[in-house]
C-alpha cells in the first residue's frame, strides 16, 4: 500500500497511528504535522522528497522500516524518531546538523555557528548498531555526545587541503560547563590534576556510561563506570579529525581536557586527535577487544593551566585482546603516552610513541617495531612482556625501566633485537640537553628477570644502513629509584648485550666470548676518538687503541694498529668510511691486525 501526502497534514490521534505492513508512507510535498505516535508497519518505508519535514511533538516509530530522504533536515528537533530502522546508514543531517565549508580549522567569524552535536546523537539513537555516516565538511559541538553499544560514527578522511576538507568535528563546549575537580580553584594551582577528578562535561564523547557516585571518601562526586555490562557489541569511531577549540573568551589557554570516555569495546581508526590532553579513556571495568588503529595524537603545549599528566590513551582496568597499531602519539606538555593495566594479552606494535609508556600488571604482551623520540621511557610493573626490535633514542634517562610491586611481585621482560640510539655533544647541534645520552639504556630491580639478545647502542642510528654497535649499560633499581651501575653487566656489556640473562638479585647469565679476526675491515666510527680533528697533509697516518675484554680484571687484546691514508691535506673528521670535506670527498682506509693476549 501507498500513502501519498502532497500538502501539509497534521496526524493528531488519540491513541496513535499504526500502518500496515508493507506499507510507503510518501512525503511528496509540504510538512507533515506529528502530534501523537506514528508507528510504520514491518518492512514498510516512510519516503521524504527534498523539502519536505516532519514536525510536532510526537513519535515516529519503526518496525524493521526503512527512511529514505535526501541529505538534508527531515525531521524537527521535538520530533522523536525511535524504533527499529534498517538503513546502513543514517544522516545527521536530517536531525539538523550542519556541515560548514571552511577553509582552516578555526572557528569562523561573523556567523552564529549551529550546533551539531544532538543531531549526532539522534542519528546515533535512529541506527542502534548501525552507522552514523558524517559526510566531508566542519561540523561544531557545543555539548558532550551520548552513544550506546554498537554503534559507528564514520566521516570521511580527516584532512585540509586547500579548499577541500574531510570530516572535521571542532569542540567548542560551554566553558563554564567545564568544571575540573572538587575545588573550583586547582585548574589554577600547581597540584597534579588526575583522571578521577574529571566530570561528565570534561569529555567530548560518551560511550556506554553512567555516572554514579564516588567511594564514601569522596561522596560529593560522581565516577563513570559502564551503563550495560559485558557487552560484546563494539563501538566504533573513523575516519574523523577531532579538534578542540574550547576556551573562555579572555583566558584562551584553558580547554577541554579530553575527548573520548568508554565503557564498551570499541575502536579507534583512523582518526586525529587535536589539541586535547587525552585522546580516549576507558573506565575501570573488565571490557575485551580494546583497539586504537591508525590515529594520530596532537597536544600542544600552551592549551592548559594546571599540572596535567594523562595518558593519551589510557586503556582502562582489566581486558584481553588489546591491539595498538600503526598509531603516532605525538609529545605534549600535558600528555603521556600509553597506559595498559591488568591487560592480558596485548600487542603493541609499528607505532610512533613520542610519549612514555607504563605496561602496570599486565601479562602475555608484545612491545614490538615501535619508534621512540625524546627523552621517554617504557615503564614495565610487574608484567610480562616482551620487547621486540624497538627503535628507542636515548635521553637523560634510562629508556626502559623494568621492576616489581610492592610486594615483590616481579617483572619478567625479554628484550630481543632493540636499537638504542643516542646523542652526543660533538656530533648534535640540538641544543636541548635532555637529548644528550644517559649512561644506561636499562634499569632494572632486583626481583625481576630480563633476557637479553642483540640490544645494542648505536651512535648513528638516524643513519639507516650503519650498523655500528656498542653494547648496552643496565643500571639497578632499588626503592623505585636509580641506585647505581650493574658492572656484572657493564664490564661485559659489548658480549652480554648479545646473549644473557639479569636473575632475581642482580645475577648476570651469560657467556663473554671474544673472537680475533685477522685483516677486520673497521670504520672510525667505532674508535675511541673516532670524532676528534685530523689535520695533516696528504700521508700515511697510524691509530692504536686497547680493545678490553675484561675491564675489571684488566683483561684485553695486546694491540690494535690502525693505518691510515688521506688522499687530501687538510683537516676533517674521522666519522665514516668516507667523509665529506667542504665539496671535495676524502677516503679513509683502514685495516686492523689483532693478536689475543693479557694487556
Amino acid at each position: 500500500m501507498i500513502v501519498s501526502i502532497v500538502n501539509n497534514v497534521t496526524v493528531m490521534v488519540d491513541k496513535g497511528i499504526v500502518l500496515d505492513d508493507y506499507t510507503h508512507l510518501l512525503i511528496e510535498a509540504g510538512k507533515l504535522n506529528i502530534d501523537v505516535s506514528l508507528t510504520l508497519g514491518k518492512h514498510s518505508e516512510l519516503i521524504i522528497s527534498p523539502g519536505c519535514i516532519v514536525i510536532g511533538t510526537g513519535n515516529i516509530v519503526g518496525n524493521f522500516s526503512h527512511l529514505s530522504a535526501p541529505i538534508e533536515k527531515v525531521f524537527e528537533e521535538s520530533v522523536n524518531v525511535t524504533g527499529f530502522w534498517t538503513n546502513d546508514r543514517v544522516y545527521p543531517q536530517w536531525f539538523g546538523a550542519e556541515a560548514y565549508d571552511c577553509e582552516t580549522p578555526e572557528l569562523p567569524t561573523g556567523q552564529e555557528l549551529s550546533d551539531s552535536s544532538e543531531a549526532i546523537e539522534r542519528a546515533a539513537k535512529m541506527t542502534c548498531c548501525g552507522e552514523v555516516f558524517l559526510p566531508r565538511g566542519v561540523y561544531f559541538l557545543d555539548k558532550p555526545i551520548n552513544l550506546s553499544c554498537g554503534v559507528t560514527i564514520a566521516g570521511e578522511t580527516g584532512i585540509y587541503k586547500d579548499d577541500v576538507n574531510g570530516t572535521i568535528l571542532i569542540a567548542k563546549m560551554d566553558y563554564d560547563a567545564i568544571q575540573w575537580s572538587t575545588s573550583s580553584d586547582n585548574k589554577n594551582q600547581e597540584e597534579e590534576i588526575k583522571e578521577e577528578d574529571m566530570r561528565y562535561g570534561n569529555y567530548l564523547f560518551h560511550i556506554n556510561i553512567k555516572w554514579g557516585k564516588q567511594p564514601k571518601e569522596r561522596k560529593d562526586w560522581n565516577s563513570p563506570t559502564w551503563e550495560l555490562g559485558f557487552t560484546q557489541m563494539c563501538t566504533t569511531i573513523k575516519n574523523l579529525r577531532i579538534i578542540n577549540r574550547t576556551a573562555p573568551q579572555d583566558e584562551p589557554i584553558d580547554r577541554l581536557p579530553a575527548c573520548v570516555l568508554t565503557g564498551a569495546p570499541s575502536a579507534f581508526d583512523n582518526v586525529i586527535f587535536n589539541d586535547f590532553c587525552q585522546a580516549v579513556r576507558y573506565v575501570d571495568e573488565y571490557i575485551d577487544n580494546k583497539r586504537v588503529t591508525n590515529c594520530t595524537f596532537y597536544c600542544d603545549p600552551p592549551l592548559y593551566v594546571g599540572n596535567l599528566q594523562f595518558f593519551a590513551f589510557n586503556l582502562g582496568f582489566l581486558g584481553d585482546g588489546v591491539l595498538f597499531e600503526h598509531n603516532a602519539v605525538h609529545e605534549g606538555k600535558y600528555n603521556k603516552g600509553l597506559r595498559l593495566n591488568h591487560c592480558g594479552g596485548a600487542s603493541v606494535n609499528s607505532n610512533i610513541l613520542n610519549a612514555d609508556v607504563l605496561i602496570n600488571k599486565s601479562m602475555a604482551v608484545d612491545f614490538s617495531s615501535n619508534h621512540m623520540e625524546g627523552n621517554k621511557t617504557v615503564e614495565i610493573k610487574s608484567s610480562q612482556v616482551a620487547l621486540r626490535s624497538n627503535y628507542i633514542w636515548i635521553g637523560n634517562q634510562p629508556a626502559v625501566r623494568i621492576y616489581s610491586d610492592s610486594y615483590g611481585n616481579k617483572s619478567v621482560v625479554t628484550m630481543d633485537g632493540n636499537v638504542f640510539l643516542f646523542k652526543d655533544t660533538i656530533t648534535d647541534s640540538s641544543k636541548d640537553e635532555s637529548l644528550f645520552v644517559c649512561d644506561a639504556e636499562i634499569a632494572i630491580d632486583e626481583f625481576s628477570i630480563l633476557n637479553i639478545s642483540n640490544c645494542y647502542r648505536y651512535r648513528s642510528g638516524q643513519n639507516f644502513g650503519d650498523t655500528r654497535t656498542f653494547g648496552v649499560q643496565v643500571y639497578k633499581i632499588k626503592n623505585n629509584s636509580l641506585f647505581s651501575e650493574l658492572e656484572e653487566f657493564n664490564n661485559y656489556s659489548y658480549a652480554l648485550s648479545q646473549s644473557s640473562c639479569i636473575c632475581g638479585g642482580f645475577a648476570v647469565i651469560g657467556a663473554p666470548f671474544a673472537t680475533a679476526v685477522s685483516d677486520c675491515q673497521i670504520d672510525p666510527i667505532a674508535m675511541l676518538n673516532g670524532d676528534v680533528k685530523w689535520i695533516g697533509e696528504t700521508g700515511e697516518y697510524s691509530y692504536s687503541a686497547q680493545v678490553l675484554l675484561d675491564k675489571k680484571r684488566g683483561i684485553g687484546l695486546s694491540s690494535v694498529d690502525f693505518n691510515w691514508w688521506v688522499n687530501d691535506d687538510g683537516g676533517h673528521t674521522a666519522s665514516s668510511a668516507t667523509v665529506e670535506k667542504y665539496e671535495k670527498k676524502i677516503t679513509i682506509k683502514m685495516k686492523m691486525k689483532i693478536m689475543v693476549g693479557e694487556c
